[in-house]
């Protein structure tokens, strides 16, 4: 029998006592809501991951509501990208779809971060307590259970589907099912190529295809640089919408853009937005006015895919405020990176670097006059570099001062085979050797020692052992990594085949970032005032030969096809020795292991206050007794 549902009397049904909830519940259609709908009647906002916990109101960031409705279940777009700033609700927005799928559109699902560990951060911090205070969600989903199979960290089970959390390192979680909906979160911090595989985006991409025009894909991610950008390139080829609001003066509807933003002083006490049209000047108490009143436009709305573009300086107000903007602005000027992370994550741009080798002659005519193997003002600490070849090993000592800039005391060459014991033992003298300051009795150890492990690794292995782990480390360059310096991994295995707690571990470190963040500093311009102040991050140099700045820039980042036809950027050499770069890089992350990036000079000061008669690095013991073990496992991770 067919059920005209038309022509059913819900109201009069009700009526009759023979006709129990259970079949009124069979018989009347499903609820049919938008994601915003859904969201604002059913997701709650944990006080555990938000500072405005409880029931969520789309209204209070409405730019919202067309992007979460663009992924609904009978929308027809299947792609929605949205390239973005922080601090606006983006995240959140996703989470209230990955909620929808799992109440109300259930499916195979795949949310994909940059790492594992960032993955396993958010399910903890933001999904979990999520579905645990959103009864709609708890009683399809459920409490995890290490014993449940069906529901663990990274797996959601639910009627209808499947929710799978990842990072994008992994290829196997990538490539392993049929994917109806997929969320590829912060894209831009994904590995380019995943294990000769291709990209994480391209694999996810491939699951969907099962799916066809049911499949659902929410692209979200600040952007990165320019040339490498995939959510960029995605939003590019969108239907490019941005957000108009009107001004309370004129009306005229208008984006909110940096450019547009104008303040009186370095302090940034008052900050006003000017009308493109009136040319009023507009307080940001007007901002929830005019977000409400705002809307999408398309430039492209014909394109497939819908793309979004929205930056910091729409935040809500209590959110992220154009002072807070401005303020941000003035702390980055001078500091190529900070004015990086600037255009990111408030403007949501993407960021040009320079990444053209500078001109050694440039830096070589640029050397100062201090001693080699002296210090010239006081430093926060110093770091040694260690590069190791076949038949040498080449050092730098760098003393770093606060906002990354730098002093190069020392570059030595051990000359050795450096599979023998001979040539580390020299290089015990170098590690526990001080510097003196000039001018002064005070002497400086150093303070971390990163010894390149990709050639004779398990002789430096031998040699890192020799000392505590807060003074000597094995790091390993990786380019294509998505941070400066990852979390070390340990390398000593038991025979029970688990790693030693407090065995070996190595650094991993992103050369490509750090390569690109020293040429950026080394291509600043020397100020034509001499009372002016030097750019952030200076980096200063003895008279060292020409030899030395040759090799310093023997390296430019060149644009290529890669073999799945992708334009990528590699480094590539124009001389053949680079170790001086290598060194560079090395010591550079080795002072961000220090700390360097949250030292300010109130902290020099101080240290320099407490560092008088500093005792010598303590000696190396053949043997070392259980006390001196325990004191060992509880000393901090930095020498100082």
């Amino acid at each position: 029998m067919v059920i005209d549902e038309e022509k059913i009397d819900y109201d009069l049904l009700s009526d009759y006592s023979i006709v129990d909830n259970f079949f009124l519940k069979v018989l009347r259609p499903p609820e049919k809501l938008l994601v915003s709908e859904w969201s604002d009647k059913y997701r709650m906002l944990s006080r555990k991951s938000s500072a405005e916990a409880g029931q969520w109101r789309t209204s209070r960031a409405p730019y919202l509501k067309e992007v979460m409705d663009a992924l609904s279940e009978d929308s027809v777009y299947n792609e929605v990208i949205v390239m973005k700033g922080a601090q606006i609700g983006f995240s959140e927005a996703g989470f209230n779809w990955l909620g929808y799928i799992i109440d109300h559109a259930p499916g195979p699902t795949l949310m994909l971060m940059p790492t594992t560990d960032t993955a396993k951060r958010n399910v903890k911090m933001r999904i979990e307590p999520m579905i645990e205070e959103t009864p709609q969600l708890l009683k399809k989903v459920g409490e995890s259970k290490a014993k449940d199979k069906d529901n663990t960290t990274m797996l959601k089970s639910f009627p209808g589907g499947l929710l799978i959390i990842s990072g994008a390192n992994s290829a196997a979680s990538i490539r392993s099912m049929p994917i109806k909906n997929i969320m590829f979160d912060e894209e831009d911090g994904y590995p380019k190529d995943l294990d000769g595989e291709g990209s994480p985006i391209s694999l996810g991409m491939a699951r969907t295809r099962t799916f066809g025009s049911k499949k659902k894909v929410f692209r979200i991610s600040t952007p990165t640089y320019e040339d490498t950008s995939t959510i960029a390139v995605a939003y590019e080829n969108s239907s490019k919408a941005k957000y108009l609001v009107p001004c309370p003066h004129c009306d005229h509807k208008q984006e909110i853009i940096w450019e547009n933003l104008k303040w009186e002083d370095e302090d940034t006490d008052t900050v006003l937005l000017f009308c493109t049209d009136c040319g009023e000047g507009i307080e940001e108490h007007y901002k929830t006015q005019m977000l409400t009143e705002g809307h999408w436009e398309h430039e492209f709305p014909e394109n497939e895919s819908r793309g979004y573009h929205l930056s910091s300086l729409y935040s809500p107000l209590g959110w992220y405020s154009w002072k807070d903007a401005a303020k941000e602005f003035v702390k980055a000027k001078g500091n190529n990176e900070k004015m990086k992370t600037f255009h990111n994550t408030v403007l949501g741009r993407t960021w040009k670097e320079k990444g053209d080798a500078p001109s050694w002659k440039r830096i070589f005519k640029r050397r100062e006059s201090y001693k080699i193997g002296e210090i010239p003002v006081a430093p926060h600490f110093l770091t040694m570099a260690v590069d190791v070849q076949k038949n040498r090993l080449e050092l730098e000592v760098v003393a770093w001062l606060s906002g990354g800039e730098n002093y190069s005391i020392t570059y030595e060459i051990i000359e050795g085979d450096t599979s023998s014991d001979e040539v580390w033992s020299k290089l015990d003298f170098y590690v526990q050797k001080q510097y003196n300051l000039k001018d002064s009795d005070q002497e400086y150890p150093i303070a971390l020692t990163a010894i390149d492990s990709g050639y004779n690794t398990q002789m430096v292995y031998a040699f890192c052992r020799k000392y505590p782990r807060s003074r000597v480390i094995p790091v390993k360059g990786r380019s294509k990594a998505s941070v400066a310096v990852q979390i070390p991994k340990a390398v000593d295995i038991r025979k029970s085949g688990k790693t030693k707690r407090l065995g070996m571990r190595v650094w991993t470190i992103g050369i490509d970032i750090l390569k690109s963040e020293i040429y950026g500093a080394l291509n600043q311009e020397e100020p034509l005032d001499a009372a002016s102040p030097l750019p952030v991050g200076w980096y200063h140099f003895p008279e060292y030969d020409e030899e030395y700045f040759k090799m310093l820039t023997a390296e430019q980042l060149v644009k290529k096809k890669n073999n799945k036809g992708f334009f990528v950027y590699e480094w590539q050499k124009i001389r053949d020795r680079n170790e001086a770069l290598d060194l560079k890089v090395y010591n550079k992350a080795a002072a961000i292991i220090m700390g360097i990036n949250k030292l300010t000079d109130a902290d020099l000061e101080k240290r320099n206050r407490l560092s008088q008669g500093i005792a010598k690095p303590p000696e190396i013991k053949a043997k070392t007794k259980n006390k001196e073990l325990k004191k060992k496992k509880k000393r901090d991770s930095s020498y100082w």
